[in-house]
């Protein structure tokens, strides 16, 4: 049988992964991948991996590759993904192309791979963005002049039966009220607008890849569930621009056409979850709330705008509805998702021969391997 570098007959797992991440493979050379810190006595001398500590340099095509760059990145890309449960092969990202989902790009749970610039670039390829316009007021005899009145801020008032979802590097956990509003079912589709930093869910079917389990039943015995998060949070806190020690609390509302749903969230409502350390600071652009009975102990705060005081000016949250309402005309929310590529597509060498040349090499240790 093979031998490892070191001679050991035996390979371990974590063998067989070095071996697969190492980049002279594919021709190239990193430097400096670990590092001595020297003592006076040679045997207190210690080394570490390179974290960062000490600069490093990367040559490309340095010397003749063994393998493929293209077949040595899809082999990156798919370890990567398999610490988080990720056995699709190379998954693309799916952006809905039209209607009232336009620019959304949906969420893989279990890939990843994809970055914040991915994610734009997957909106930009169907929505370049609407322009966005100030507020006209139009007089008209009669009517009562609501500037400098302002909507209350329905976060300062009773939350708990506002649709939200509650975002944080452990888990994604949407409110009762959310789920029992919807009425989907057990499974959504998680969504992000990465231009217009929204959210968004719509119901979807327990075999698509793409679902997670929100709910425990259905109805109105329906239970919150906590939604492991850790393949795409990074992307999603990159994306809105979030402070990675904070959780974040996004207010929904829901729109209904039949029997179809789906919930938007914003990040223009919003609340947050500061550890007591981290809250007043000179000049903070947040007030607290109230202390939440959360169990890290993290008090609830909300973003106050420049000269607000209760809530958005009357006739911003009047156009905002109406905005809103032209949304609700253009529907079809059960669209699917095109096939967005990132960067070029990768020329991988077929199953078939790779199995071939995998039992070329292991000879009759492959067929003991592959019997049931």
């Amino acid at each position: 049988s093979k031998k490892t570098y070191l001679g050991n007959a035996n390979w371990t797992a974590s063998g067989v992964a070095r071996s697969l991440q190492n980049e002279r493979y594919c021709g190239d050379v990193q430097t400096r991948k670990r590092f001595k810190v020297f003592a006076a006595d040679v045997v207190n001398q210690k080394t570490f991996k390179n974290c960062g500590e000490k600069p490093q340099s990367y040559y490309k095509d340095e010397h003749d590759a063994i393998v493929s760059r293209d077949d040595f990145l899809a082999v990156q890309r798919i370890m990567q993904n398999a610490k988080f449960g990720g056995t699709s092969f190379l998954p693309d990202l799916k952006v809905i192309p039209e209607g009232l989902l336009k620019g959304f790009v949906i969420v893989h749970p279990r890939w990843g791979s994809f970055s914040a610039d991915d994610y734009i670039n997957a909106c930009l390829s169907v929505d370049v963005g609407d322009k966005t316009e100030g507020v006209s007021i139009k007089e008209e005899k009669g009517n009562f002049d609501f500037r400098g009145y302002e909507v209350v801020d329905r976060k300062l008032m009773d939350e708990y039966l506002i649709p939200a979802v509650i975002l944080s590097h452990d888990e994604v956990r949407f409110s009762p009220s959310c789920i029992h509003s919807m009425d989907s079912g057990e499974y959504v589709e998680l969504m992000v607008h990465p231009i217009r930093k929204m959210m968004a869910v719509r119901p979807a079917p327990k075999n698509s890849k793409y679902a997670v389990r929100w709910a425990k039943q259905c109805g109105i015995e329906a239970e919150s569930k906590n939604i492991p998060c850790r393949a795409y949070i990074d992307t999603i806190y990159d994306i809105f621009g979030w402070t990675a020690d904070y959780k974040y609390k996004l207010y929904g509302s829901i729109y209904r056409k039949g029997i179809e749903s789906v919930c938007f969230f914003t990040d223009s409502d919003i609340s947050m979850y500061i550890k007591p350390e981290n809250l007043m600071r000179s000049g903070s652009e947040y007030t607290k709330c109230k202390q939440d009975h959360v169990t890290d102990k993290r008090i609830r705060t909300v973003l106050i705008k420049p000269g607000q005081t209760f809530g958005d000016e009357y006739y911003v949250e009047r156009s905002r509805l109406k905005e809103n309402d032209v949304l609700s005309e253009h529907w079809h929310t059960g669209i699917e998702g095109n096939v967005f590529n990132i960067g070029i597509k990768l020329n991988i060498t077929p199953v078939h021969e790779l199995r071939e040349f995998i039992k070329a090499e292991l000879g009759d240790l492959f067929e003991e391997k592959s019997k049931p």
